[in-house]
């Protein structure tokens, strides 16, 4: 049978883990907004330190030694400190809820709060050279020290505080919320009355533990509700409910698969069900290039994609469009015939495209795409569903551009854009792998790049270094890689050496038209066991012309 301290510490190991779990999952919920969700996070994680903190007191108590003091005396002050910050926590995310009322005025209230929560971190802190709060006995047990009493108080008034506040602004916050505020307050206040004199069971972590739950649930259906009523709003008639359904369908797909590719496809496959339309898709602008790129699309039977001869479009294309894009309107062509005499009637006539209906991709205020139907024969000028799927999917595309922003960052040199050492290493991975045939190798060093750092600026030493870089990747663009601040290397699998031998001496001749010198070795093998072994023989070949050059020069 499970005796009373063992079940007491199960509770709070199991709830320590439900509240990491739920701190966790609460992390990658980006539907709930980013303030409210960072405070919740905060007072989920600090109740999981507390609850696990406290569980390892229980377990230690009464060990023999200095490590068993020393466990408890230490867990019991994590216990105490996380009062401290959930107290803390909890009053940041109710501040989230009023601090863009204008009626609400409680900075008072707020800065007791805050003297409360220094005072009682003080008296923590005094606490462990001092029997204050507690003291671990010489059995290495935990013990209320003479102003106990005095821990429950302080936390006592500042959730007080918290908790008029509540009642105050109540229908400011939602009353769901609010009786779990209130629950996650009057809980744990009673919780602490009845442990001031039945202290050996763990009253106020349960009730916390429980609390915190409540309080999980009633802000996940805040946000819910708060979703719900966003739609509601747009929903009218018959036709607005099927938008609904719709729109739920297609978060519902940007959420569950974890391949974004894949979750714009399933998203642009209802999207172009609901219009009955030929083919639907997403667009990417490149600002830099002045182009626009078709990035995800969806077509039904019959119907050709378009896909691969829609990339590197000139922006001006859609110049008309951009118009209503830039005030986050869609844009309809009703017929093809409304295009004559812009740049978009040929691109659109040659995809036998006769009517359209788009809505801008905004982020921060900046067009960084377009959501299309081609040719809709349902809903053909209503474009309810694209605005409403349009933040989400604009989330989503601006997540995918993140995760190829940090891939091409990692493997792309910062001041050239030319291949890293990091990528440089990861084929030399991949070669350990497997054994590749009609390889060629080479390694190359600028020449006087020092001299021109030294008398010129490192401003100069780096124009240098581009003018290199440029030749690297006109030539080489997929096997020419940056290693070090003056050194390249190109690792060029399954060519023939006659081939190879010709576009690396093409290399050192455009170099020098640029009047760049640089220093070169290479080789190339017919089957190579052993990468490393002939980039070393390319550097000793590399070295031995760079003596050879720094020779005739002093001569």
């Amino acid at each position: 049978m499970i005796d009373s301290r063992s079940l007491q510490i199960a509770i709070l190991l199991w709830g320590s883990v439900l509240e990491a779990t739920a701190s966790v999952c609460m992390f990658f919920n980006r539907n709930y907004e980013k303030n409210k969700r960072k405070w919740m996070i905060c007072m989920q994680s600090s109740t999981a330190i507390f609850l696990a903190a406290d569980s390892v007191a229980l377990v230690c108590s009464g060990m023999a030694g200095t490590a068993g003091y020393v466990i408890v005396k230490i867990s019991n002050l994590i216990v105490y400190m996380c009062v401290i910050a959930v107290l803390l926590f909890f009053h940041e995310y109710l501040f989230e809820y009023l601090k863009d009322r204008k009626t609400v005025n409680y900075d008072i209230r707020r800065k007791i709060v805050y003297a409360l929560c220094i005072a009682e971190f003080i008296l923590v802190i005094v606490s462990q050279f001092t029997d204050l709060y507690y003291y671990v006995d010489s059995r290495n047990f935990y013990n209320r020290g003479s102003m106990y009493w005095l821990s429950t108080l302080i936390p006592a008034v500042g959730m007080l505080i918290d908790f008029f506040v509540i009642i105050q602004y109540r229908k400011m916050i939602g009353p769901r919320l609010s009786l779990a505020m209130c629950l996650y307050i009057l809980m744990p206040l009673v919780a602490a009355l009845v442990q001031l004199f039945f202290h050996r069971v763990h009253y106020v972590d349960f009730s916390i533990e429980a609390a915190m739950f409540f309080m999980l649930f009633a802000s996940i259906e805040e946000q819910n509700i708060k979703m719900r009523r966003l739609l509601e709003e747009n929903i009218k008639k018959e036709e607005q409910l099927e938008i609904s359904t719709t729109l739920n369908r297609c978060i519902s797909e940007l959420v569950e698969i974890g391949d974004i590719h894949e979750s714009i496809y399933n998203l642009l496959e209802i999207v172009n069900g609901y219009f009955n339309g030929d083919r639907s898709y997403t667009f990417d602008i490149d600002y830099d290039k002045n182009v626009i790129n078709n990035t995800d699309e969806y077509f039904v039977e019959g119907i050709t994609s378009q896909i691969d001869n829609l990339q590197n479009i000139p922006i001006s294309v859609i110049s008309e469009w951009m118009v209503n894009f830039k005030q986050n309107k869609p844009y309809y062509v009703s017929s093809l015939n409304q295009e004559k005499g812009t740049e978009s009637y040929d691109v659109l006539d040659a995809q036998d495209i006769d009517r359209l209906l788009a809505v801008p991709l905004i982020k921060d205020d900046v067009v960084i795409g377009f959501l299309g139907v081609d040719n809709p024969r349902k809903h053909c000028d209503d474009a309810t569903l694209l605005s409403s799927i349009q933040y989400f999917i604009t989330e989503t595309v601006y997540m995918k551009k993140q995760q190829e922003n940090l891939e091409y960052l990692s493997y792309r040199d910062v001041l050239t854009g030319m291949y890293n050492r990091n990528k440089y290493m990861d084929v030399l991975d991949e070669y350990k792998e497997r054994k590749i045939n009609d390889a060629g190798v080479a390694f190359f060093d600028l020449n006087g790049l020092k001299v021109i750092n030294d008398k010129k600026g490192h401003k100069a030493g780096d124009t240098y270094i581009c003018l290199a870089a440029g030749t690297f990747i006109k030539k080489f663009p997929e096997n020419a890689y940056r290693i070090g601040g003056d050194e390249f290397v190109i690792i060029m699998p399954d060519v023939n050496e006659a081939v190879f031998e010709r576009e690396v001496n093409k290399l050192h001749e455009e170099m020098q038209k640029k009047g760049v010198s640089i220093s070169m070795g290479y080789l190339w093998r017919k089957s190579v066991d052993d990468v490393v072994d002939m980039l070393n023989e390319a550097d000793r070949l590399m070295y031995e012309a760079k003596k050879l050059y720094y020779q005739s020069n002093k001569a």
